[in-house]
């Protein structure tokens, strides 16, 4: 049997973070994901499986995962088992077939075939008395702008648009909610099937190259302010669901703050969220070590981290069609790089950004600031003329 650290999997569409907690904890990463960008590569072995929307071509993810399974047991490796991400949570056929390979350190099938279903999980927040906008099943009858369709299992806002009566309906699970005006957030906890430990509640950043698009995730700052029974509402969403549902590991919960300052809920994400990389580092052992943890069916006397900063990390979509160069001088706080050579279409993720500071209003100022100069080291050109209008 080999001496080395124990393999774990992570499979997601962009797993860059995950695996980097995972070395963290002592771990030797295979990858699967959407992307294999250089930062990823750098982590471990990794295997790009194609993006269908949000969502891995699963096909390819087991082919990948089935061959390198088979490597490390001939090698006699320990293999401590998988994590899944973003990308495979609405697909529980998948996850079947991990658990049945791997142990599946996260939430099971059973979980993913409820999220999965529109009606069932309305019928779970409903019977919790959890606060969420009016939804329903069959298209609204009232006017069109005060509703969304929702497609079921689609992450990253990809599946939700404002209704239109003159729209098709989705072809796949899908519902339909009232739109509510207010702030995006989020909870990241962890669960070990009863507990739950909060983790950090962060402000939801929505951005839209398309112009189709209008709920598709920019990105995530910590440290929205909430008053203490704000926090404690949605905490205990956090507990009724891990109680009915058994969830484990990490998890998030997506809420709008509306304007009377009443938090709805707007999602359940049974997985470890993007909102990971902004606490990593304040955790010892960092998040995916309490993840395997809490799976295992012990959360840890984990204090949420007192950030006395806040942080925040941005997506960068692609305004055009884009080939990287082999030269382009990436600054330090740019993560997820394109490898030299790759084409990246209009509208897909480029990379990400990140950004530290005294307040969430200053992180999302610092934000766009770096996303300005990023688009200016990339398009010189368009510097130049930026530059000219000022002094103009």
């Amino acid at each position: 049997m080999s001496t080395e650290s124990p393999v774990l999997f992570v499979v997601a569409s962009s797993a860059r973070a995950l695996a980097a907690s995972a070395v963290r904890a002592g771990y030797r990463v295979e990858v699967v994901d959407g992307f294999c960008d250089l930062d990823t590569r750098a982590l471990g072995p990794c295997l790009q499986a194609p993006l269908q929307g949000s969502r891995l071509d699963l096909a390819r993810v087991r082919d990948a995962l089935e061959a390198r399974i088979e490597h490390h047991r001939k090698r006699g490796d320990v293999i401590a088992g998988a994590v899944a991400g973003a990308g495979l949570e609405s697909t529980p056929e998948m996850l079947s077939w991990l658990a049945a390979r791997l142990p599946l350190l996260g939430n099971g099938p059973e979980i993913a075939r409820l999220l999965a279903s529109s009606a069932g999980f309305l019928h779970v927040i409903d019977v919790l008395g959890i606060d969420h906008p009016e939804s329903r099943l069959e298209p609204p009858a009232q006017e069109a702008a005060s509703w969304l369709v929702k497609e079921t299992g689609r992450d990253g806002g990809l599946g939700v648009r404002h209704w239109q009566p003159s729209m098709a309906r989705p072809r796949g699970p899908h519902a339909f909610q009232r739109f509510m005006a207010g702030t995006p957030g989020s909870l990241l906890f962890l669960a070990d099937g009863a507990d739950v430990v909060p983790i950090g509640f962060n402000r939801t950043l929505v951005s839209d190259v398309s112009g189709e698009l209008p709920f598709l995730y920019g990105g995530v700052i910590s440290g929205l302010p909430l008053t203490a029974a704000q926090q404690e509402r949605i905490a205990a969403w956090a507990t009724r669901l891990t109680d009915h549902l058994g969830l484990r590991g990490l998890n998030g919960i997506d809420f709008v703050l509306g304007p009377d300052g009443r938090p709805d809920l707007l999602e359940l994400n049974a997985r470890p969220t993007a909102s990971l990389s902004l606490y990593d580092a304040q955790i010892d052992g960092g998040l995916i070590a309490h993840h395997i943890s809490a799976c295992r069916g012990a959360v840890p006397a984990l204090a949420a981290p007192g950030m006395k900063h806040s942080a925040g990390q941005m997506v960068l979509y692609a305004w055009r069609d884009l080939e990287i160069s082999a030269d382009m001088p990436w600054p330090d706080w740019v993560s997820d790089r394109p490898c030299p050579g790759v084409e990246i279409a209009r509208g897909a993720p480029l990379c990400s950004i990140s950004a530290a500071g005294e307040t969430p209003e200053q992180v999302e100022t610092l934000l766009g600031e770096r996303s300005r100069q990023l688009v200016d080291r990339l398009e010189p050109e368009r510097a130049v003329i930026s530059a000219i209008e000022e002094i103009l």
